[in-house]
């Protein structure tokens, strides 16, 4: 699925360093903005710098703006690069073997619990990125 993420993002001249970390991010936050706090909770191993860096870049290339408030938002050709990036992973996950579904059904209900579990511990505070995913 990595190739192809990084085949739909090419013609748009991003390198994964340079997409995978805020355009994904920003296209499933929507409505939302992305801000720097985002990015790094998704990525605590890149420095604030550098992620400050990759999305002023990301604005200056006309796929991010500077929110009125707070952060930054997609605009039209960064929701058309992140379509094609989403799209692209879709069509692979396509070809996939799919699973028993009583398999499935297992796995749904101890992922359920799991989710569950987290969202009540009282560590960390904030769940973002889970509360994303679902």
């Amino acid at each position: 699925m990595e190739d192809a993420a990084q085949a739909a993002a090419a013609p748009h001249g991003h390198s994964p360093t340079a997409w995978c970390g805020w355009l994904i991010a920003a296209y499933f936050l929507r409505p939302e903005n992305l801000t720097l706090e985002t990015i790094g909770k998704r990525d605590p191993t890149t420095s604030p710098a550098r992620r400050h860096s990759r999305l002023e870049n990301a604005a200056q290339l006309g796929y991010l703006v500077h929110a009125e408030r707070h952060g930054f938002s997609l605009t039209p050709a960064g929701e058309q690069a992140a379509e094609g990036v989403v799209q692209a992973i879709y069509r692979a996950m396509a070809h996939l073997q799919l699973i028993d579904e009583a398999q499935l059904e297992q796995m749904a209900a101890l992922l359920e619990r799991l989710v569950t579990a987290s969202l009540a511990a009282p560590e960390p505070p904030r769940k973002g990125a889970l509360v994303l995913s679902r």
